[in-house]
């Protein structure tokens, strides 16, 4: 007993931070009961200690941008249950492909395709909505900011009292044109405001991050700290830029033999002993601890054998010419790999990065950004478009998810999809102003399911349909009536009925919110149906 307390009370906080993850990690496993859970934490931590380990929270916010369709991740209901779907490339077709036999039924009003299977292990703490405030932006709605990440966000702040959103991301005149105007907002978005927060709880805790990957300059997200103290992530533009900073802290929080030591003695102590354990459960106790140990880890760049295992049916980044035709970038040999449509990571890449810091508690928020570039006009959302929008979001995010899962983690963590600017409606020619808002929840406070509803309401005497949608009631989850004006604003679900969800699973009190940011925040409430109490 004394040589683990001494060997705890020795540990600097960041390195106590690493060892309570370590030890939180291994009793996380399903077998361990709750008891000898508890008695370890007892052991090894005080009270103060244990409640911090209890309280922080990961977060990652993914931004996609260029009005990207996410109706082969979640298809929904009532488009599945239509009987006649007329599906084509031009006008008012319907622009999900998946046929009946394809569709696969979950609870609470999931429907996932072979592009989204992976995520169904999962789909009981994913969440997905439809029907959120679209973007607002010169050009079809193209804009960097989006009001469910920082409710009341205007285009023109002059009279509104509200600071300069772009100031970081989008500094100089050249880079404010369309896609990237000039937003002001009082709301922080949420990466930067669970930075903040996290910083509150633990004041030695590493910067968290925002990875610039958008491929063209005029196309930027937007990260906004709202003048919060210590809210600003650091912006990396590079992987090499990653790795210079980050890979640092990520072997920093690699737990050194004498800490995986003390892990050991307090598993035998409270009746787990590791070397002399045996049986199903026990071997799972020793991979789990085995993932953990130091001699395992490389760095933070992805070895040969996790670049295979991430890349795996992921498409690559997409560039356009023309907004008609699509190909993969770097394959056009007109396109200077160095100009606007250099890939600053693939997709996998970014969520390959954001498992290994998580995982090694180098970092509690991460904003990654990626962009399929735009299509537009007649047939320009043809069927392998549709498909790589959902295998680039599905496929990464179950292998982020199984990666929490494993390490323990994924109970105290939330992850966030927003179609940044927009998407579209389910017609083909549809654009992103008068289109979808979507935002996807995953996390261990999540309650999966599909919010809301898209319907087609009739035929039209050519191919196509009208569309309407059917938003949840943001106090109950029920339905409300079908809005087929898809430009009604009012209709929407409130941004800040979703923001403050979002933040709800966050774990961060009322009190750091309520009354100090945009009153669209004040006058929601978050959708708790979406969430496990």
């Amino acid at each position: 007993m004394k040589k683990i307390a001494d060997g705890v009370r020795a540990l600097s906080p960041a390195e106590r931070r690493r060892f309570l993850q370590v030890l939180g990690a291994v009793l996380a496993a399903p077998f361990v009961p709750a008891a000898t859970r508890y008695a370890a934490r007892e052991l090894a931590v005080s009270e103060a200690y244990a409640q911090e380990l209890e309280t922080a929270t990961l977060f990652l916010e993914f931004n996609f941008r260029d009005q990207v369709d996410l109706m082969h991740v979640m298809v929904p209901p009532s488009i599945v249950r239509y009987p006649n779907r007329s599906v084509g490339v031009n006008g008012a077709e319907l622009s999900m492909f998946a046929p009946q036999s394809e569709l696969k039924e979950y609870p609470n009003n999931v429907f996932l395709t072979n592009d989204s299977l992976e995520l169904a292990p999962h789909v009981d703490s994913i969440a997905m909505l439809d029907t959120g405030e679209p973007g607002i932006g010169n050009v079809h709605g193209h804009e960097a900011g989006n009001g469910m990440r920082s409710p009341g966000r205007v285009m023109d702040g002059g009279a509104s009292g509200k600071q300069p959103m772009y100031l970081i991301d989008a500094p100089t005149e050249g880079s404010n044109g369309a896609g990237s105007e000039k937003l002001f907002s009082r709301s922080p978005t949420p990466a930067s405001f669970h930075n903040y927060y996290q910083k509150q709880l633990t004041t030695d805790l590493s910067n968290g991050f925002a990875f610039k990957g958008i491929s063209r300059f005029k196309h930027s997200v937007y990260h906004f700290g709202a003048g919060l103290p210590g809210a600003e992530l650091t912006r990396l533009k590079t992987r090499t830029e990653l790795f210079a900073i980050y890979d640092a802290v990520f072997m920093g929080f690699v737990p050194p033999p004498e800490q995986n030591q003390l892990v050991q003695d307090i598993l035998g102590h409270v009746g787990l002993p590791y070397r002399k354990a045996s049986g199903p459960g026990y071997e799972a106790l020793k991979e789990r601890f085995h993932l953990l140990d130091a001699r395992h880890v490389t760095g933070l760049e992805l070895t040969p054998e996790e670049a295979t295992r991430w890349r795996e049916g992921v498409p690559s980044q997409k560039c356009t010419s023309g907004c008609l035709s699509v190909y993969d970038c770097g394959e056009d040999p007109n396109v200077d790999p160095n100009s606007d449509g250099f890939v600053k990571a693939q997709i996998w890449e970014q969520f390959a990065y954001a498992s290994k810091l998580f995982r090694a508690g180098g970092v509690n928020s991460i904003a990654l950004e990626f962009d399929h570039m735009d299509l537009t006009g007649n047939g320009s959302r043809p069927e392998n478009v549709q498909r790589t929008y959902a295998q680039q979001v599905a496929r990464p995010l179950a292998r982020l998810i199984t990666d929490l899962k494993a390490a323990g983690l994924y109970e105290r963590t939330l992850i966030a999809v927003y179609t940044l600017d927009g998407s579209r409606k389910p017609d083909a020619e549809s654009y992103g102003n008068d289109g979808k808002g979507t935002v996807l929840l995953a996390g261990g406070r999540v309650r999966g399911g599909y919010y809301g509803d898209i319907l087609i309401t009739s035929d039209l005497p050519t191919r196509g349909h009208t569309y309407a949608f059917r938003p949840p009631d943001p106090a109950t989850g029920e339905l409300l009536p079908a809005v087929s004006n898809w430009s009604d604003l009012a209709a929407r679900t409130p941004s800040g009925a979703v923001w403050r969800t979002v933040v709800k699973a966050m774990g961060i009190p009322e009190a750091e919110y309520v009354g100090k940011f945009d009153p669209l925040i004040d006058d929601a409430v978050a959708m708790d149906f979406m969430l496990k109490s």
